[in-house]
């Protein structure tokens, strides 16, 4: 078994999720800054 290749997939999963997570709450939360360009 090669355990290294688990490991950079469950990590490689795991940032995926966390960079779909934060980036849209990341984008979302600007515009609510400006009082223009209301989405």
């Amino acid at each position: 078994m090669d355990a290294m290749a688990i490991y950079l997939y469950f990590f490689g999963m795991l940032a995926l999720v966390l960079v779909g997570l934060l980036v849209p709450a990341y984008f979302i939360s600007i515009p609510q800054d400006d009082d223009h360009e209301v989405i």
